[in-house]
């Protein structure tokens, strides 16, 4: 059996930028925004057979955490491969072989993990 998950990154500034905002015409309306600094971060992946979403959110995008989102996915995996009646200790050998679709980003390619 074979899994295939289609897998991406994002990020969401927290800062709001308003650009426009209504007034009685001939004044100016001071504009203020939520001058909050911060991401928001975010990675996961949809299973191509029947389009099951996992995500899990970051403080940061970078190649450790990648590495360390990836362990807590295995374990997912094996937690799914458990419910299912199979032994934890069979999933290496008899369970499914799962590729991973990345994109290009520089943190997929490190070397270190």
């Amino acid at each position: 059996m074979l899994q295939v998950w289609f897998w991406d990154d994002s990020g969401f500034s927290l800062r709001v930028t308003i650009r426009k905002k209504w007034c009685k015409k001939g004044s100016r309306k001071k504009v203020r925004g939520d001058r909050r600094k911060g991401r928001v971060n975010v990675m996961g992946g949809v299973r191509n057979s029947d389009k099951k979403r996992w995500v899990e959110f970051l403080n940061k995008g970078n190649s450790y955490n990648f590495y360390q989102v990836l362990k807590i996915f295995y374990e997912e995996l094996i937690y799914e491969w458990v419910s299912a009646g199979n032994q934890a200790s069979e999933f290496a050998e008899k369970g499914t072989k799962i590729v991973i679709v990345l994109d290009h980003a520089s943190f997929h390619k490190k070397e270190e993990y």
